[in-house]
């Protein structure tokens, strides 16, 4: 489940995500679509409300997106984020995270964690669902 982290003053959206559901809810109309990988950045405020529409940080192949911590903050900063979210799709289906998945969300963390911009979950959305935080690897 994600964390509410800090309040902020404002909300700027009415769709909060507090749940690994809601962000599934949120995302699996745009990840039916994609028939290659895609990552995205999903901007909240203190009230894990959506600051703007996630945002496509990286586009890949079938198996592959190259994702850039710099790109990742990049969005986060100019939103005005107190922390993020961040999502991307197997076109093939299969949610379980590969080598790959597991070392760029340490990555991000840790860079999250140096901008005070903390990543509350990264959420694989294929046939079904991954949340790193519910597994415990956040």
């Amino acid at each position: 489940m994600l964390r509410l982290v800090r309040d902020a003053p404002e909300t700027k959206s009415d769709i909060q995500l507090v749940t690994v559901g809601s962000v599934y809810q949120l995302m699996k109309p745009i990840v039916d679509q994609a028939v290659v990988e895609y990552f995205w950045v999903l901007p909240l405020d203190g009230r894990n409300h959506l600051i703007e529409s996630p945002v496509i940080v990286s586009q890949g192949s079938v198996n592959r997106a190259i994702i850039y911590p710099r790109e990742v903050f990049r969005v986060a900063i100019v939103a005005g984020a107190v922390s993020i979210v961040l999502v991307h799709n197997h076109p093939s289906g299969i949610v379980e995270p590969s080598p790959n998945d597991r070392e760029i969300t340490r990555q991000l963390v840790a860079a999250g964690k140096l901008l005070d911009i903390p990543v509350l979950d990264h959420i694989i959305i294929g046939n079904t669902v991954f949340s790193f935080a519910d597994s415990g690897e956040l």
